[in-house]
């Protein structure tokens, strides 16, 4: 039988189900076997009157092949939950480029590990937490200074180190950024704060990027680069840990402040890959839409606080 007729048939064995659950059946068996382009898809459960010319019933279960290679799935049961099917935002990268992680500091711990780095440089205007990574890498630092364009002042990294270099909130421009790439022959990128920046893709340039900053996802991070090494990293599971995200819906942001705070220890205790059930729910996400609401209540704040703001 070939695929393309598979449709009809499958809607036999569906009717005749059902007419033999209404009358009452104990048993019912009926099959087909299922070829494309020469290949067997699968050997469905066969029985009844003559097979083969034989009239013995015959059992047989899906091939591991159909249900891997052609991901079939079972119906019924309870609903899934219906999301939209999107790309990533960083869709558009190759997989040889593109690491998919738990968090930000595990972007910042493979990076650190893919530039075989002696020494890294670490801003003194960072977070607290900020050299958490290189100490689990077992990677010195040394803290520098910025120039009034938040650019490195006055350090010379030797040709096994790296930079670290923020581009906080997004603000850094071309001038910056040409300046810090063509001074410096590596750089890790902190774009956690600043999630629709573009990459920059030029060999020991490591960009790394935070969903959780973003959006209503429990992990996720991304790091981005020309020919990254593998990791032998276990994956996360997060749909324990997402339950606090769903109640934000009907309770609020504020009120799950404490989970959300929880979640983010919980998080930064290991480098992994990203959760399956994140990386469906950012591909999902309508970053258009997003990105144009960001913008919206930074215009509004920044007129507000324009006269204070040094940036």
């Amino acid at each position: 039988m070939s695929i393309t007729e598979y449709g009809r048939v499958g809607a036999f064995y569906d009717g005749s189900m059902l007419l033999a659950w209404r009358l009452g059946c104990k048993a019912h068996s009926w099959g087909i076997a299922t070829e494309y382009r020469g290949k067997t898809l699968n050997r469905g459960l066969i029985g009844s009157k003559e097979v083969d010319g034989s009239k013995k019933n015959r059992f047989r279960t899906f091939d591991r092949e159909y249900r891997e290679g052609c991901r079939g799935k079972e119906y019924g049961g309870d609903v899934p939950l219906e999301l939209p099917r999107k790309e990533e935002y960083f869709s558009g990268c190759e997989e040889k480029e593109l690491l998919r992680l738990n968090c930000g500091r595990s972007t910042f711990f493979c990076a650190a590990k893919a530039a075989k780095a002696r020494k890294i440089f670490v801003p003194y205007l960072n977070c607290a937490n900020s050299t958490d990574p290189f100490d689990a890498a077992g990677i010195p630092y040394e803290f520098y200074r910025l120039d009034e364009d938040l650019t490195p002042r006055d350090i010379a990294p030797g040709e096994e180190d790296a930079v670290l270099w923020i581009n906080y909130y997004g603000n850094a421009g071309e001038k910056q950024k040409q300046k810090v790439f063509e001074t410096y022959k590596t750089v890790i990128v902190d774009n956690c704060h600043a999630f629709f920046s573009k990459p920059v893709m030029r060999d020991g340039v490591y960009n790394c990027y935070s969903t959780r900053k973003f959006f209503g996802v429990a992990d996720g991070a991304y790091l981005i680069g020309k020919n990254l090494p593998s990791f032998s990293l276990e994956e996360s599971f997060s749909a324990e840990d997402t339950l606090f995200i769903l109640k934000t819906i009907e309770l609020g942001t504020n009120a799950l402040y404490a989970e959300n705070l929880k979640n983010e220890q919980r998080v930064a205790q290991t480098v992994a890959k990203m959760s399956k059930l994140t990386r469906r729910i950012l591909s999902s996400v309508d970053y258009s839409e997003i990105q144009k609401i960001r913008f919206q209540n930074f215009c509004r704040l920044h007129r507000q606080l324009e006269s204070l703001n040094e940036f």
